[in-house]
């Protein structure tokens, strides 16, 4: 055991030793300063999430049109509509910010 002891340096002790270097800890300085808010980026964001319910609806009157143009009701235009609402709510079933 005496081996142990003497295999640490004398100076590791100095780390238990209460100086004054960390004193000013948790004090306000005068110097410092409120970092501002980025306000040019946060408005673009708030703009692009503002105009992106306008643009999910852009393809409502065009979606009947599709469903008959693509043909996957086989001419049966009593089928259009249940085409045309799984379509239109497919993409918030898949979006991200539905499921957070």
């Amino acid at each position: 055991m005496s081996q142990i002891v003497d295999s640490i340096p004398s100076g590791s002790n100095s780390n238990l030793n209460h100086d004054n270097t960390h004193k000013n800890i948790g004090k306000i300085h005068d110097d410092d300063k409120r970092t501002p808010l980025p306000m040019a980026q946060l408005i673009s964001v708030f703009l692009i999430q503002g105009t992106e319910p306008v643009t999910a609806t852009v393809i409502y009157p065009f979606i009947n049109q599709f469903i008959r143009e693509t043909g996957i009701t086989n001419g049966n235009e009593a089928k259009t509509g249940y085409y045309a609402g799984i379509i239109v709510r497919q993409p918030p079933a898949t979006s991200v910010e539905q499921q957070c």
